[in-house]
């Protein structure tokens, strides 16, 4: 749940508009076990299962005033649109790999002469 809450927080800070609407829902789980041994009976174990629902829209809720968990979008100050959806810090794939030879080929270097 953790994890689904940060993506969430996470996407409303870099897209504008976005309206949240969180439920938290209980389902139960039935789980039956079969004896091995014949005449005894079947074990039935009901657990309550917790789940965590999170809807995000650019289309406003018609009945907000209605929903628990709805948060309206952010400010356009709040957000921080990301200009670069390269792959991490580095634009290309090409830099990435040109500085990891760079430091393969330092350190193989330091190795042939004796350093470490």
């Amino acid at each position: 749940m953790n994890t689904a809450v940060k993506a969430s927080e996470i996407l409303r800070r870099r897209v504008y508009g976005l309206h949240q609407i969180i439920n938290l829902k209980s389902t139960q789980i039935v789980d039956e076990y079969h004896p091995l041994e014949e005449g005894l009976d079947i074990v039935k174990i009901t657990k309550a299962l917790a789940v965590l629902e999170i809807i995000l829209s650019l289309k406003e809720p018609l009945d907000k005033n209605e929903l628990v968990g709805y948060q309206k979008p952010l400010d356009r100050s709040e957000i921080k649109a990301r200009k670069n959806f390269g792959r991490g810090r580095y634009n290309s794939y090409d830099q990435r790999r040109r500085g990891n030879s760079q430091n393969y080929n330092r350190r193989n270097r330091n190795y042939r002469q004796g350093g470490f």
